[in-house]
């Protein structure tokens, strides 16, 4: 669990201001099927994003299966 904690934490710190929360739930689409299973409070809390931000994983796991990721800006 520790790289893809790492992993969280590289993109969050990279995320334009005001993007924090959007660039966490494309990480949880992104990842989904890794994340499937995985204590996504805990994670968050490992990547030092904040426990509270696990709730935005799962937001971005769940809509995994309905969305698809496409390049903007």
């Amino acid at each position: 669990m520790s790289e893809i904690a790492e992993k969280l934490r590289r993109v969050v710190d990279a995320a334009p201001k005001g993007d924090k929360v959007v660039t966490i739930h494309l990480f949880g689409i992104q990842h989904a099927q890794r994340l499937n299973g995985v204590n996504l409070q805990d994670l968050a809390e490992r990547a030092g994003i904040g426990k509270s931000f696990g709730t935005e994983l799962r937001k971005g796991v769940r809509l995994a299966e309905f969305v698809e990721i496409r390049k903007g800006r």
